[in-house]
């Protein structure tokens, strides 16, 4: 589990299970992941060779600007610093109309 929630350093909390449903192990920060309290995106892609890459996307930073992609080819444990894919402004709004 990877999510938004208020922390000292803005960060985003993990939390993991050995089968995606039950048993998930205590809620920890991951230093390496910025977080403005906004929603982010995380796909695990299974590779035939090698480890599985991991793609995160979120606003770099604590104020909703830079989107930004990072990569994990250790099951989320590192993340690179990643590009910037969308300078500016950056977040889902609160509502649509």
């Amino acid at each position: 589990m990877n999510a938004s929630a208020p922390s000292p350093r803005n960060r985003r909390a993990i939390s993991l299970s050995p089968d995606g449903a039950s048993n998930w192990s205590p809620t920890k920060f991951d230093e390496t992941l910025v977080d403005p309290i906004c929603a982010a995106g995380l796909v695990r892609i299974p590779r035939k060779r090698g480890p599985a890459l991991w793609v995160f996307s979120n606003p770099d930073g604590k104020q909703q600007r830079n989107l930004t992609q990072r990569f994990s080819r250790d099951e989320g444990r590192t993340w690179t610093k990643g590009p910037v894919l969308e300078p500016g402004p950056s977040a889902i709004p609160t509502s649509l109309h």
